[in-house]
């Protein structure tokens, strides 16, 4: 996979920085990328796996594949080995993305995720009930960030702008697949 799929180089960093930066009227600095999980539909996994793990909170079976990508949505890292059931937080405090912020081998630098991970010092997630107007901005800022998907309109759905626009992408959607079938 690693051939397909990448962390950047630090060169490639700065490119994506800039260009969640320069994106919008908000400059919204030192953005590495976005991550969130993604649910791809499988079979019914047979034994020795628990299958109710595997049926997800919309009521299919599938697995929960954690994605990191810029705002082009080229992916840098996939994680798909945990069960529909697994909650973001979870598979993130048990990746190798986990490891390379908090042991701080990215200095200077954001991910955007939802309000389904854990605020860090390298993890932004946005206020759900903003205090004051200040936390306001920072909240539509973020949810800004993560619209800025290319020719999507920058419109933001309150039912996770993210999956839609992950959903949209049929390559990469396949190319999970082919992932997780392989490794299975």
């Amino acid at each position: 996979m690693d051939r397909f799929i990448t962390w950047p180089d630090m060169e490639e960093v700065n490119r994506v920085k800039l260009d969640f930066y320069n994106a919008n009227h908000h400059r919204f600095p030192c953005i590495t990328g976005l991550i969130d999980g993604t649910q791809v539909e499988v079979n019914t996994p047979h034994r020795p796996y628990n299958e109710a793990a595997y049926v997800n909170r919309k009521g299919y079976h599938a697995i929960n594949a954690q994605v990191v990508c810029d705002r082009k949505m080229k992916i840098f890292n996939l994680d798909a080995r945990w069960p529909g059931t697994t909650h973001d937080s979870f598979m993130l405090r048990n990746s190798h993305v986990w490891d390379r912020f908090e042991e701080g081998r990215m200095e200077n630098s954001w991910l955007l995720g939802d309000a389904g991970y854990p605020l860090r010092k390298w993890l932004l997630n946005p206020f759900n009930n903003p205090n004051n107007e200040a936390q306001e901005r920072v909240r539509l800022d973020e949810e800004y960030a993560k619209g800025m998907f290319d020719n999507q309109p920058n419109i933001q759905a309150e039912n996770d702008i993210w999956e839609q626009n992950v959903a949209g992408v049929r390559a990469r959607e396949e190319l999970v697949q082919r992932v997780f079938t392989r490794n299975a």
